[in-house]
């Protein structure tokens, strides 16, 4: 209804090639931070009640080349998916 493209689910291709025990960067939302596929050692992606509002949380993630804590949204198999709302303010993408 948008005319955007966006998931309504984390694509398959993304979830299997994030390995068990890690997080792995798979986008960005627009308001600049990251979106994590993250996955306990069993392989289970975290529930809506681990994350806030706008389905993100403060952890410890590749960042920049090496592991730091800072806020990411993250992909569950749960609405909304990935981002719920803007953590951040939102950049308005440039017309082509």
């Amino acid at each position: 209804m948008s005319s955007t493209y966006h998931h309504h689910d984390v694509p398959p291709c993304l979830l299997n090639k994030a390995p068990n025990g890690r997080s792995t960067l798979v986008g960005y939302a627009l308001d600049g931070y990251g979106i994590y596929v993250e996955k306990s050692a069993h392989g289970r992606l975290p529930t809506n009640v681990a994350l806030d509002a706008c389905h993100g949380t403060t952890s410890r993630v590749p960042w920049n080349g090496r592991q730091q804590r800072v806020y990411h949204y993250v992909a569950t198999l749960e609405y909304p998916y990935t981002v719920g709302c803007f953590h951040g303010t939102a950049i308005r993408p440039t017309p082509a």
